[in-house]
């Protein structure tokens, strides 16, 4: 009897986390949200450029690591918006 609780648990707990992906209802606002990940990549940087410039205690560090965080979140953000933008018209809802 405990194993089968046990079980049920395990499945509801792993089923709990398949939630299913799917594309926007509207392919443009899918498109625009594409161009607009990767319009704000440049103000994403420096935003966390100054962001970790004001945290850091020794500024030069600050900076470089601002910069460096901001580029890899900035690659992150133009690697998604291009997907987007190259996945926009597929529905995958079917």
């Amino acid at each position: 009897m405990k194993r089968t609780i046990l079980l049920a648990f395990a499945f509801i707990f792993v089923m709990s986390f398949t939630a299913p992906a799917y594309a926007d209802h509207d392919p443009v606002a899918k498109l625009k949200g594409g161009v607009m990940s990767i319009v704000n990549v440049p103000y994403n940087i420096g935003k966390t450029t100054l962001d970790e410039f004001h945290a850091s205690t020794f500024k030069p560090f600050g900076l470089l690591g601002g910069f460096l965080k901001g580029t890899g979140y900035g690659i992150k953000d133009m690697v998604t918006g291009l997907v987007d933008i190259v996945t926009f018209p597929i529905d995958l809802k079917r």
